[in-house]
């Protein structure tokens, strides 16, 4: 006589599968909440550092157009060498005077 169902080894390899790939996707979701704070710092970073290149091209592009017509401009003059920050309410760079390392 052949019995339908399940033999306890067919149950106890079903529920191991279960248990393995619940815990690898609680596992997945916790790797990516604990990521979204360095990604998210990350593209902030990203942003500011193209926000300041913009402004500096700006710059550049502006005493550009003003040298135009005098060969004795260069378009890097209004660009001071040395650690600056640059702001769009400025219309000017600022010394830093705050030491990165």
């Amino acid at each position: 006589m052949k019995r339908k169902g399940f033999t306890l080894l067919e149950v106890i390899i079903a529920v191991f599968i279960m248990v393995v790939g619940t815990g690898a996707a609680f596992a997945l979701i916790q790797q990516t909440l604990s990521a979204t704070p360095v990604i998210k710092d990350k593209l902030i970073a990203a942003y500011l550092a193209q926000e300041g290149i913009e402004i500096i091209r700006n710059m550049r592009d502006s005493a550009w157009l003003a040298s135009r017509g005098d060969p004795n401009v260069k378009w890097d003059d209004y660009i001071p060498e040395g650690d600056w920050q640059a702001d769009y309410t400025a219309d000017r760079l600022e010394n830093n005077t705050t030491a990165l390392f």
